[in-house]
């Protein structure tokens, strides 16, 4: 498994929030239960940081500003007695690569 530092974050706040919700409400809460969060994504073309110097060239393939945009993003829950902890970073990684292949961050930003 290849995870991102965001792929595990996502897996510990699935995690945690399915222990949360399970102490606070332990009979009140169906399996599957659908809760949704907002990620912030960089749309960027160069993911690292970038020069000021070669920012200020005319072809340098980056621009100034920020371009960033957010995608709703399905929070794995399963009530935590006996789950593993694995099954919530395997989980997040399916989820989190199936948005990086969507079009829903680019179209958020153009609308937005």
């Amino acid at each position: 498994m290849l995870q991102t530092i965001n792929d595990v974050l996502v897996g510990v706040v699935s995690a945690g929030l399915s222990r949360y919700l399970d102490h606070r409400t332990p009979n009140g809460l169906p399996e599957g239960l659908r809760i949704t969060g907002m990620v912030m994504v960089n749309l960027r073309e160069q993911l690292r940081l970038q020069e000021q110097s070669d920012l200020m060239k005319s072809n340098s393939g980056s621009s100034w500003g920020n371009k960033f945009s957010t995608f709703l993003l399905p929070i794995y829950y399963k009530k935590s007695s006996g789950t593993e902890p694995l099954e919530y970073l395997r989980k997040a990684k399916v989820i989190m690569d199936r948005k990086k292949q969507s079009l829903e961050a680019l179209f958020s930003y153009k609308i937005g």
